[in-house]
């Protein structure tokens, strides 16, 4: 029997803000920042930039998600995945992390155009965070794992804006994105404003936040099993009843990440394991659906989810 949800729409602006969890450095650069000669290379499902003055790389994917990889993380990796016949290779510093991380390059796609150059404006916060320009000027601050849009406020300094980009404009045809099906053993557990699930072939964590009786979906977001498996396990007090402790996989993330547990309330039930269907384009979490518990397709498009 089909489970009623009830839980308000949370748009993915807050920064995640992880107690005890390490911050990436910059490779040390003095004067790093300001006008920076860089490259970016769009991909189907996001860009890449590389900044002269430090060598680190930034990814930012379409849904929202943010990476940044220092130059001493990649530099000495192989050169040692093909791309897919009829699209781009990426050679160097992208070329390293798009080969050599499986997850990642499941989530960018294949390239779709060449490195090119461009001078952004760069300005490195406290905390690891940055603000970084676009070759169209656009302002996008990263807060830890997602990124947001700045629009320029005249007379003012930049404020944030809810919605992350949703794609960039492609200038040249791109082959048929060809989707995959995978069946696998999964877990679900219900709370009070979302819901989460494991997938257990990858070890994926999907969080999602919206309103499933209103119709109105809402945004999810992607905890792979690399950046979960370093936390702790759930140690916060034990929740009120009739509320369920979360544990495993789902504790780890709902203790440790405030700002998810913040959104996401109480759990409501135990987890539930069940045989999940996911039918993916090129296997990332762009475009597609799945299947929950009670049969019925959950659908994802660019971070956002719908019935």
């Amino acid at each position: 029997m089909r489970t009623k949800i009830l839980y308000g729409i949370v748009i993915l602006l807050a920064v995640i803000v992880v107690s005890g969890l390490s911050v990436p450095r910059e490779v040390s650069a003095q004067n790093a920042g300001g006008i920076v000669p860089s490259t970016a290379q769009i991909f189907e499902h996001g860009w890449m930039m590389w900044r002269s003055d430090t060598g680190s790389i930034y990814v930012f994917l379409d849904y929202g998600l943010f990476y940044h990889f220092r130059s001493d993380e990649y530099g000495g990796l192989l050169f040692n995945t093909r791309a897919d016949n009829g699209y781009i290779m990426p050679i160097m510093g992208f070329g390293q992390v798009w080969g050599n991380m499986e997850w990642l390059r499941n989530q960018l796609g294949n390239a779709v155009g060449s490195e090119f150059s461009f001078n952004p404006l760069v300005v490195d916060q406290s905390h690891g965070l940055v603000m970084v320009e676009d070759w169209n000027g656009r302002q996008i601050q990263t807060l830890r794992v997602i990124w947001v849009l700045l629009p320029r406020v005249s007379g003012g300094a930049p404020s944030y804006t809810p919605t992350p980009i949703v794609g960039f404009p492609m200038t040249t045809p791109t082959p048929p994105v060809p989707t995959y099906t995978y069946f696998t053993d999964a877990a679900f557990q219900l709370y009070e404003r979302g819901f989460m699930v494991w997938r257990a072939d990858t070890g994926d964590i999907l969080v999602f936040f919206g309103d499933f009786l209103n119709g109105s979906g809402g945004t999810m977001l992607l905890i792979p099993l690399w950046w979960y498996q370093e936390f702790p396990e759930n140690s916060q007090p034990r929740v009120p009843e009739p509320y369920v402790d979360p544990i495993n996989g789902f504790g780890r993330v709902w203790g440790t990440l405030s700002d998810v547990r913040e959104r996401l309330g109480y759990a409501v039930t135990s987890e539930t394991a069940y045989q999940m269907t996911l039918e993916l384009e090129n296997g990332a979490y762009g475009k597609g659906w799945l299947s929950l518990p009670d049969g019925t397709q959950l659908y994802i498009l660019t971070g956002r989810w719908s019935f």
